[in-house]
């Protein structure tokens, strides 16, 4: 909080805004600090923190802007504290069995929503290991008893890690059921908040709409757990899932739509009482009596609030930062100052910083407080200059410009025209309002959700603004008419939820809805944003700073992948499944299912990290056949990936999602050769018409004088009916065997006939077929063991396969092709439904 006129620097180059200044630069030594301490020992903090302290004084020097000498001296204790208290980096990899067969007893930290881990002595058990708990987790910092229970399963893991991976959490993930988890009894889990929670809970699953109840509870309780996955990815899609975290959003608008009325109400009719039965208090005495108890009561109504959503994180910061603005008026009357204490936003989010990390510097890590800072300050200090920006260009072409000039040309004293002119003008300094604090939300965040979603969606920062209104309305008649029972409100919430949803789904069929962003360095991405909000936020022309932030981001759009010059095969490790990329020359990339039966995430962790890598804009998709361990990813995929040819199984679910315009190809039987380009021909094979696994089609993949087979899970009449048809010939580079490693009765068939001279195998147990391919002597990976495998050609397998000394055939060998191609087609391709 300033006071109103202040002008100039503040002392000792912390600007006009020091405590804003001030949390900035702690906040940086404290992230530095985690990353240090993380990665290090602790024989190596003294160094940095003389390098830091070094480091400080230069850029100071540089900046011709000298600090105080305490504040190189609290930024050196910030990184040292933060580095003393920084959590190890977990293991790599998941150590297997008997993590939950005894309690685990430690503190709870947040991870955003309802995931978390537990540290603290005797946790090792867990470490890297992401908690998702069913019902709300337990207060941030809380001790806690987690009782032996479900085993945490690994992530899917491909060549270039997920986000779960980078952030901390590669051993893997474990739901967590209430049954499981001993919390401590505290204040905002028991007694009547707790009672009115579940009140509350209970009246929202009393909705006529099932996809109404879920939301509310989100939306009001900040409780997921009732939300459709489908639903929950519906907010992802259109850029808006911060409306589902409960945060300073909805406190805000809570305050705005039903506290401030109220309160205000409330103290008109405490003025007139004053006024009425108090007739000789003092005008001074009177304002401050009634703004003193509308304050208290809006304090005290927000308190009530918190905790009855339970006191989250996020909306104790908000509410925190609502009691400071609204303390502020009072200040000037209760001290007699004889100027206005006015509010400063900027001063208020230092302070809020700066308590944060004074309290728990290791809060610091958790995505959703970086996400809200971030957001909070890029509002700050991007909305007004976006606000300007986009005035100047209303000004030409907007109604209020132009056609209101219009009119009172013609009609110079209607009536009309003046409200023509007042309504529009209010529209569009509300919507320029509204969009420019969305856009700068969006880009003050764009590195922190690039590390952690790996995808942007345009459309949100028009879908937020459009969905402000039926929020400011859903929010106080669902708080209202849940919490007194009034019949007709759940009516109404049920409606505007409806249309909350509507909005969503009308946004959804927009392109780039998500947009897949590819990795770039995270540096790059702070340093450009930094320069851009330089440029919003000074008051001159910084010409050479606007062109290095203009190539930057070109830079960063322009492709960096190289078009690939050999073909390579990866085969993702997603447990019992099946899931492979192929990319080569004139195949930008290829996706053979994407599925698992005892895995989740697999299109984020697995298969969107490796695509984006590739900077894949339109794949090729081939699946085998329906069941779940093949396809349970693909629908995450069409909507972030659009195809470019659909080939194999199309189950009803998937072809909703499918864009009409996608060319789709299957057959009933028999091989036909699908469309490609370059050196690479691909062959569709299947042997039965039949539903299930018998049906599943084959990938035969030519290229560079080798052939790969790509199984799907036929093994018994449908193998043996392709191997009598001669659809399936040999010799193989590779083959990735049937029904992810089983013992089929056509085993000595299969080898006889495709000689593979390596064999792949996805699965998370044991493979039936290990110890026949072991007397054979055919190499042989099982993703369980090895992890991902991949293949380049020409090359070399780049995984650990478990190989014998020798290997069987070889280019030009016994029944090689020479041409790289079989004879004509045995069936003709059979287009489905829509073409």
């Amino acid at each position: 909080m300033v006071e109103s006129g202040e002008e100039g620097r503040a002392p000792g180059g912390l600007g006009v805004r020091p405590l804003a200044s001030l949390a900035a630069l702690l906040a940086l030594a404290t992230e530095a600090g985690l990353g240090f301490g993380a990665s290090t020992g602790a024989i190596w903090i003294p160094p940095a923190m003389l390098a830091l302290w070094a480091g400080v004084a230069l850029a100071a020097r540089i900046a011709r802007r000298p600090l105080p000498r305490w504040v190189p001296l609290l930024l050196v204790l910030a990184f040292a504290r933060a580095a003393r208290i920084a959590p190890p980096r977990a293991p790599s990899t998941s150590s297997g069995a008997e993590r939950r067969a005894e309690s685990i007893v430690g503190r709870f930290r947040s991870s955003g929503g309802s995931r978390g881990r537990i540290e603290g002595p005797g946790t090792e058990a867990l470490a890297g290991v992401l908690l998702e708990f069913v019902a709300p987790p337990p207060p941030e910092g809380s001790w806690c008893a987690l009782l032996p229970g479900e085993e945490p399963k690994p992530w899917p893991r491909g060549p270039v890690p997920g986000p779960a991976r980078r952030g901390g959490f590669a051993a893997g993930s474990v739901r967590v059921h209430p049954d499981e988890l001993v919390a401590p009894l505290d204040p905002e889990r028991v007694g009547t908040f707790a009672h009115w929670r579940e009140a509350l809970a209970e009246r929202a699953d009393r909705l006529d709409s099932p996809r109404a109840r879920g939301l509310l509870r989100a939306l009001l309780l900040g409780d997921r757990s009732r939300l459709e996955p489908e639903l929950l990815d519906l907010f992802t899609r259109t850029g808006t899932r911060h409306l589902l975290a409960l945060s300073g959003l909805h406190v805000g608008l809570l305050a705005a739509a039903l506290l401030v009325p109220l309160t205000g109400l409330v103290g008109r009719l405490l003025s007139r009482a004053i006024r009425r039965f108090a007739p000789r208090a003092t005008g001074r005495s009177r304002r401050f009596s009634i703004r003193g108890c509308v304050a208290l009561l809006r304090i005290a109504a927000l308190v009530g609030y918190v905790l009855l959503v339970g006191a989250h994180d996020p909306v104790t910061r908000a509410a925190a930062a609502l009691v400071l603005a609204w303390s502020a008026p009072l200040l000037s009357d209760l001290f007699g100052s004889p100027r206005r204490r006015a509010v400063d936003p900027l001063s208020i989010w230092g302070a809020a910083l700066l308590l944060e990390l004074f309290v728990s510097p290791r809060g610091l890590s958790n995505p959703s407080l970086r996400l809200s800072y971030l957001a909070t300050l890029g509002i700050l200090t991007g909305a007004g200059p976006i606000r300007a920006v986009l005035r100047r260009a209303r000004e030409g072409v907007f109604l209020a410009s132009r056609a209101d000039r219009g009119l009172a040309a013609i009609l110079p004293h209607s009536s009309a025209v003046r409200f023509v002119r007042v309504v529009s003008g209010r529209i569009a300094r509300a919507a320029s309002l509204a969009f420019a604090v969305s856009l700068a939300a969006v880009l003050a965040t764009l590195p922190e959700s690039h590390a952690r979603f790996g995808e942007l969606s345009p459309i949100g920062v028009l879908v937020t603004p459009l969905a402000m209104p039926i929020l400011l309305l859903l929010l106080p008649v669902a708080a209202l008419g849940l919490g007194l029972a009034i019949p007709l409100a759940g009516a109404i919430t049920s409606a505007l939820a409806g249309s909350l949803l509507s909005l969503l789904e009308v946004a959804d069929r927009a392109p780039f809805t998500p947009l897949p962003l590819p990795p770039r360095p995270a540096w790059l991405l702070w340093l450009l944003t930094a320069g851009l909000f330089t440029l919003l936020a000074s008051r001159h022309a910084r010409p050479r700073l606007a062109r290095i932030v203009r190539w930057g981001f070109a830079v960063v759009l322009f492709p960096w992948c190289p078009a690939p010059a050999n073909l390579e095969l990866f085969a993702l490790d997603v447990g019992n499944g099946n899931a492979l990329c192929l990319r080569a020359p004139g195949i930008e990339a290829l996706v053979f299912d994407a599925g698992s039966r005892n895995r989740r995430r697999v299109f984020s962790e697995a298969l969107a990290p490796l695509l984006a890598s590739w900077e894949v804009v339109h794949p090729t998709i081939v699946l085998s056949h329906g069941h779940g361990d093949h396809r349970s990813a693909l629908a995450r995929l069409l909507e972030r990936y659009p195809p470019r040819l659909w080939a194999g199984a199309l189950p009803p679910e998937l072809e909703n999602r499918l864009p009409p315009a996608t060319a789709r190809i299957d057959l009933d039987v028999g091989r036909t050769q699908l469309a490609s380009r370059g050196p690479v021909d691909l062959f569709l094979v299947r042997g039965s018409d039949v539903s299930g696994n018998e049906g599943s089609r084959s990938l035969e993949v030519r290229a560079f004088g080798e052939t790969i087979l790509l199984c799907g899970d036929a093994e018994e009449a449908g193998l043996a009916r392709e191997l009598d048809a001669g659809w399936l010939r040999g010799p193989l580079r590779l083959l990735l065997f049937p029904h992810h490693g089983s013992d089929t009765n056509q085993l000595g068939r299969l080898f006889a006939e495709l000689r593979p001279r390596e064999v792949w195998i996805s699965a998370s147990s044991p493979p039936a077929v290990a110890r026949e391919l072991d007397r054979r002597g055919v190499p042989w990976g099982w993703t369980g063991r090895d992890g991902p495998l991949s293949l380049v050609l020409p090359g070399e397998v780049r995984a650990s396969l478990r190989a014998p000394a020798g290997r069987v055939g070889g280019p030009g060998g016994p029944g090689a092709v020479k041409d790289g191609r079989f004879p004509a087609t045995d069936s003709p391709p059979r287009p489905m439904g829509g073409e």
